[in-house]
């Protein structure tokens, strides 16, 4: 639909040939720009649909100790023991372990 899209504006501001052509090269220059957010927003949705972890675990995500506060699309928001906040890219999330700690008790 982009590629179309940019086909179509292109077409009509160059003109035939050339214009398909420019909206050819549009709609790539488009795709790569847009390959890594919109990878990571299919990882969030598959983290919120599978839900391997819930917010207030204590897990060990990407390399990152902390509890779980927030799931969104494109990050996991782990609050660290120093307080800090990872925001973790949840395509460094998908096919990489996730450990679940147990809860101190």
């Amino acid at each position: 639909m982009r590629i179309v899209v940019t086909d179509a504006l292109a077409a009509s501001i160059a003109g035939g040939a050339a214009g398909v052509a420019l909206g050819g090269f549009l709609g790539i220059v488009i795709g790569f720009a847009l390959q890594q957010v919109l990878g990571q927003a299919d990882a969030g949705l598959f983290l919120l649909i599978a839900r391997p972890f819930k917010i207030h675990d204590n897990v060990n995500i990407a390399g990152e100790d902390g509890v779980v506060e927030e799931v969104s699309s494109l990050f996991t928001t782990v609050i660290k023991p120093d307080d800090t906040k990872a925001l973790i890219p949840n395509n460094a999330i998908i096919g990489n372990k996730i450990y679940l700690k147990p809860v101190a008790q």
